[in-house]
């Protein structure tokens, strides 16, 4: 995976603009066990995306005529 900016360094931002730049996400797991590591991935995305953790709302439906 490669993570760059869009534009290249030295750019001009005139006063009252604004500039947006690269933001990248690392997770580094402190142990190999899967169950603290899903826990972490967890944790990150709670953090980072709330709405990723939502469950959405479903209804099963048997019969289409009740």
């Amino acid at each position: 995976m490669v993570v760059e900016p869009e534009y290249g360094l030295a750019q001009t931002v005139e006063p009252g603009a604004s500039f947006k730049s690269c933001r990248v996400w690392e997770l580094i797991h402190s142990t190999r066990e899967r169950e603290c590591n899903g826990l972490e991935i967890r944790s990150m995305f709670r953090m980072i995306a709330p709405w990723f953790t939502e469950n959405p709302v479903m209804k099963h439906a048997r019969f289409a005529d009740k």
